[in-house]
């Protein structure tokens, strides 16, 4: 299939990309790092597949979509330590944490101050903003204002100095700033901001909603209520997740009382219970209790060792077991892959290859002449199969297999059905032992040998 980009123009999008995000314009971010993912991922460049998918999880985040998060944090964490450079694994850290505060897992508090602490000390600018704003965020949320208004003095500094902060960054900095100065009733310097922010034009589209949130609460004690209330319903029409202001919607429904405006307290009172209602929903349901039970370590752990796409063994349980320059004999190994599948692909497209590839990862799992035995995905349409028995014990299986994958019909889309072609190289050792890495290499030639006349079984003793 062709690509979809040449590596340069990859680059270039991304690039494109991460300024549309910093400067919030989050409809051209968007589709610009899914398309960089899709090349990153024809191009086999992790390095960009990991990091255009971590700018996409702050994406996500940042428009209340936590349950599309989900999906790439469990496909990101085995890839990040391998292929993710310092800074991205930081971001990547971030959005965990911010995903963990939404659904009340952990300690939030302490690891944003910990990663604080851990990216101020590396300089970078854009990240340790990030971090600070949305440990800034919890402060407000929680009402902890005291503590947030010590973080505001000590970032304030940066942002009034460097001017090459993102747009987005110094937006959601004195939005927050303007919710802790508000809580310590410092109401002329949160009109000085509010002014600040609209005269430098640094309001970006897709948090503008903030704005007229704060001009409500601010006109509220400043102004008119009947001005307040229909800047606060301005903000209320273009908020995507009200559960992302809920804080904000209680000090209005407190300026209400304070005011006796009875009639308008009920009224968002009534929202402030719809939201809490369906929050509590979400407490209490079976999703929240998978995630947390997901994001165990032990499922971290398993999950390194785990392809997303198959759900066999990936690369890093194979390439770990030989760190271990484990030796073994009266062992056998094959390498299996799908003949032709850059036809099938170049055919059909990307989707349809990587349901050929589950289609034979399915069938892999579901052979199993002896309980041990481990199928690996080693890439692409690559399986390795890694048998702790003699040839001679598994030799019909193997043949069985090959048999069972040549002849059961994989259907396209429910429009076209046709067998697939694949081609199997074995290795194998008898009584003398052999390092598992060698195995490998004689059976990697055998399937070069079988590809020749394609859907072959080509066999090679080590010895």
């Amino acid at each position: 299939m062709e690509k979809l980009f040449t590596l340069e123009e990859q680059q270039r999008k991304f690039l494109l990309a991460q300024q549309s995000f910093k400067d919030g314009d989050y409809h051209i971010a968007e589709p610009l790092f899914r398309l960089v993912i899709e090349s990153a991922f024809q191009h086999e460049d992790y390095d960009m597949y990991v990091s255009a998918m971590v700018w996409l999880e702050r994406i996500l985040i940042n428009t209340s979509r936590m349950s599309e998060v989900y999906p790439y944090i469990i496909l990101v964490n085995p890839l990040i330590e391998k292929y993710g450079y310092e800074e991205i694994k930081e971001r990547h850290e971030l959005s965990c944490i911010i995903f963990n505060a939404y659904n009340r897992i952990g300690q939030p508090q302490e690891a944003y101050k910990k990663l604080l602490q851990e990216v101020s000390q590396k300089q970078y600018t854009d990240l340790t903003c990030a971090v600070a704003n949305n440990l800034m965020y919890h402060f407000v949320d929680t009402g902890e204002y005291q503590e947030g208004l010590r973080l505001y003095y000590q970032m304030r500094p940066l942002y009034e100095k460097n001017n090459s902060i993102s747009r987005m960054a110094r937006y959601m900095f004195w939005i927050y700033s303007f919710e802790l100065l508000y809580l310590n009733k410092d109401y002329e310097e949160c009109q000085r901001i509010l002014i600040w922010l609209k005269e430098r034009d640094i309001i970006v589209d897709s948090f503008y909603f903030m704005y007229p949130i704060c001009q409500a609460l601010l006109e509220m004690r400043m102004g008119s209520i009947d001005q307040a209330l229909i800047y606060f319903d301005d903000g209320l029409a273009q908020t995507v997740d009200l559960m992302s202001i809920k804080f904000e919607l209680n000090l209005v429904i407190d300026v209400l009382k304070e005011n006796e405006r009875y009639k308008d307290v009920i009224k968002y009172q009534s929202i402030l219970i719809d939201l809490l209602n369906e929050h509590y929903d979400f407490e209490n349901s079976s999703e929240r209790t998978t995630i947390i039970q997901n994001f165990s370590r032990q499922f971290y752990e398993s999950q390194l060792y785990v392809d997303q796409l198959t759900k066999v063994q990936n690369r890093n349980f194979y390439e770990d077991l030989l760190k271990k320059q484990q030796q073994v004999k009266n062992y056998t190994l094959f390498v299996l892959d799908i003949d032709r599948f850059k036809l099938i692909n170049g055919t059909y497209g990307h989707a349809v290859g990587d349901e050929a590839i589950k289609f034979v990862a399915d069938r892999l799992k579901s052979w199993n002449p002896k309980h041990d035995i481990s199928i690996v995905r080693y890439g692409g349409d690559e399986f390795i199969g890694l048998i702790p028995y003699g040839y001679e014990v598994v030799e019909e299986d193997i043949k069985e297999l090959h048999k069972k994958l040549m002849q059961t019909p994989f259907k396209v889309a429910d429009i076209e059905t046709f067998s697939l072609s694949v081609s199997i190289g074995v290795a194998y050792t008898a009584g003398r032992y052999q390092l598992i890495d060698q195995l490998f290499r004689v059976a990697d030639a055998a399937i070069y040998e079988a590809k020749v006349n394609r859907g072959q079984v080509v066999v090679k003793s080590i010895e």
